[in-house]
């Protein structure tokens, strides 16, 4: 036994691999500030209808442990609130927090399943040395420089629509890209919560879709940038979407930005007129 040569085992080798993208996704999220977490994929079939207007049937396990992790889950943000109320009832708060998972659903008698990012933010929110009470304006930041990143800048919009009950209709939007909606934003209804809690959510498979593989670089101007102020007087029924969809067709190719910094309603205009300043 003591002359039998040792020698290692022989196995197969498969090489790794991981998605970039999804990599790429969390890492900008984690360096924005926001903690990962990894939440059940099952929830209570009440919870499965929420947080979306897709029409649906529900997945269900035919033999489930209990009823509060029976069915699987459509939208991640249900996933995301029964963690808020867990912190919140312990007195914590100040949740910023991401997942990317997958859900489920069967439209048309077909299952389908779909990668999607889901963020909640309540209470501080603290960058550096700096603190800060959350608004929307802090996940519409988030969502701003996630989608800047991957490189469409100036591709997306947030527009009024119609959202789901759960979302505050004078706080949250409908996220367009590509002239194609891939989520929601927005500040959680107080019928719901009564904290100011801000959710948002996105398909990542159509993100992923309308990434372009490969990115096109242009030389850097020669002349400095020129920064004007424009204001329009128009009456309530304008809105801001309508307003910038006509500065870039007047623009045209040179325009790099635009961002609204001022809305006037006063003495100095009729009451059905307003001041937008960009």
């Amino acid at each position: 036994m003591d002359k039998i040569e040792g020698t290692l085992p022989v196995l197969p080798i498969k090489k790794g691999s991981y998605n970039k993208f999804i990599r790429l996704i969390r890492d900008k999220m984690i360096n924005l500030g926001l903690n990962e977490t990894l939440s059940y994929t099952l929830i209570p079939n009440s919870e499965s209808h929420k947080y979306t207007l897709d029409s649906f049937e529900e997945i269900n396990l035919l033999d489930p442990m209990s009823d509060d992790r029976k069915t699987l889950r459509y939208s991640l943000l249900p996933s995301m609130m029964m963690i808020y109320d867990y912190n919140s009832k312990r007195n914590n708060k100040d949740v910023c927090i991401f997942e990317i998972g997958k859900s489920f659903g069967k439209i048309d008698g077909t299952y389908t399943e779909r990668k999607s990012l889901a963020c909640l933010m309540s209470g501080i929110y603290t960058e550096g040395l700096n603190k800060e009470k959350i608004t929307f304006y802090h996940m519409k930041g988030v969502l701003e420089e996630l989608l800047d990143s991957l490189g469409f800048n100036g591709r997306y919009t947030l527009m009024v629509k119609e959202l789901p009950n759960e979302l505050h209709p004078g706080s949250s939007a409908v996220i367009n890209l590509n002239g194609n909606d891939i989520g929601y934003i927005g500040k959680v209804h107080p019928n719901v919560c009564k904290d100011d809690v801000y959710v948002m959510e996105l398909n990542l498979d159509l993100v992923e879709k309308y990434r372009a593989k490969s990115l096109e670089f242009k030389e850097i101007s020669k002349y400095p940038n020129i920064v004007k102020d424009l204001a329009f007087i128009v009456n309530d029924e304008v809105t801001n979407e309508m307003l910038v969809k006509e500065i870039k067709k007047s623009a045209g190719k040179y325009l790099v930005n635009i961002e609204l910094f001022d809305l006037y309603k006063g003495e100095k205009l009729l009451d059905n007129q307003k001041s937008l300043a960009y």
